[in-house]
């Protein structure tokens, strides 16, 4: 599929059905976030503080499933109805190393919602003997290592203060050396106030809804636009990025009359079902957006189709969706030849690419005109030399006389 996918920020599975409960136990190995599932698990959603923008890999990817993250959500789900087996394993690869998670939804079988605990999955450093002058450091399992003890090299001075930038956890002595990260920012010179709009950290300045930082909202009245669609093929899954307008949502449409759950963003569309219906072939409006100023123009299309493969469609006239199935006609019947009986012509006898023809009596296949004859139901020519004539010759030998 999809080049595998880049989704925007969604909250999906939000919009489950809850019917009964089921556990799951999360817990994070290094960059691993490993589950143990007594049910299937159909879907899935956390929170994050950006440290798995780039998850991906895992169960999830072996079962099919699309994995979408942006920085402060991740979202997994199949658009052929797939799952991750009930078990133990790695759910997905997080791209980095989380502390923590949050957040979480997890769908098991008909959108039931299923209950999930993360586990710290840690483990204090075992006791352990180091050697003279060395004590043990504890923390996580993966921090476990034998330290010299400052008594033992005669240097137990350094910045004490846990708030500073270079504090120094073994100093038994502050040496008055602490120095400490400048405001908004933290001691690697990163806004930790966040930027405004205008770039400015810490500052105050926001986007209206009409996307103008410090705007007041007065530049775009909100309309609504139909996406079309025209496809040969069913459809299973849709995404697509919006650009000359803000999206504020989405609605109707084949789309919904399929069942099929969409979310938007300001700027990306995404349209699934969570039962694996699709959106029959055939043509009209694929949903209706509503959207804020501009002209929408859609790109980067991805489709998926009912088996789950991908589907090369195309924009045409910014705001239609179009997917014509290759077809190749080599004989130039208007029939495609992978469904055609025969790729060629039929001769008179009704044989694909046979050689039989008309003779001059309009006989498939005939002999045409009999030897002696001079038309093709056997008359001959009387002595006038007229086919089929009456004209005979007399006792005197004159014909007609």
């Amino acid at each position: 599929m999809l080049s595998y996918f880049k989704l925007a920020t969604a909250t999906l599975l939000t919009l489950i059905t809850i019917s009964f409960a089921q556990d799951v136990t999360l817990s994070i190995d290094g960059t691993s976030l490993n589950y143990e599932s007594s049910a299937d698990i159909y879907g899935w959603q956390f929170d994050h503080d950006g440290c798995a923008s780039g998850a991906s890999g895992g169960a999830s990817v072996d079962a099919g499933f699309m994995i979408s993250c942006s920085e402060s959500i991740c979202l997994g789900f199949s658009l052929t109805g797939s799952f991750v087996s009930l078990g133990s394993g790695t759910l997905v690869d997080l791209g980095g190393e989380c502390s923590t998670l949050s957040g979480f939804v997890f769908a098991g079988e008909g959108g039931s919602a299923l209950e999930v605990e993360l586990s710290d999955g840690g483990e204090t450093c075992p006791i352990s003997e180091c050697g003279p002058g060395m004590h043990l450091m504890d923390g996580d399992s993966a921090d476990c290592y034998c330290m010299f003890d400052c008594e033992h090299t005669g240097d137990c001075g350094g910045c004490t203060d846990p708030s500073a930038c270079n504090y120094n956890p073994d100093a038994i002595e502050d040496d008055g050396s602490c120095t400490y990260a400048e405001e908004n920012y933290d001691c690697d010179g990163n806004c930790t106030a966040g930027e405004d709009c205008a770039g400015e950290c810490g500052g105050s300045a926001v986007e209206d809804e009409c996307g103008v930082c410090g705007g007041d909202g007065s530049s775009c009245p909100e309309t609504s636009v139909d996406i079309l669609y025209d496809s040969d093929e069913d459809i299973a899954g849709f995404q697509f990025n919006v650009s000359g307008a803000t999206v504020t949502g989405a609605s109707g449409g084949a789309a919904a009359d399929a069942g099929f759950t969409v979310s938007t963003s300001a700027s990306v569309v995404l349209g699934f079902s969570f039962s694996g219906s699709v959106v029959p072939a055939g043509s009209g409006v694929l949903t209706t957006l509503t959207i804020e100023g501009g002209d929408p123009c859609l790109s980067d299309l991805v489709l998926s189709g009912a088996s789950g493969n991908s589907l090369d469609g195309e924009v045409v006239d910014c705001t239609t969706i179009v997917y014509s199935s290759p077809c190749d006609d080599a004989d130039e019947d208007g029939i495609c030849d992978d469904v055609d009986d025969c790729v060629g012509a039929y001769d008179c006898a009704g044989e694909c690419n046979g050689s039989a023809v008309e003779d001059e009596c309009g006989v498939c296949g005939g002999d045409g005109i009999a030897d002696g004859a001079c038309d093709c139901d056997g008359n001959v020519e009387d002595c006038a030399g007229v086919c089929g004539g009456d004209a005979v010759v007399d006792e005197c030998g004159e014909c007609g006389g």
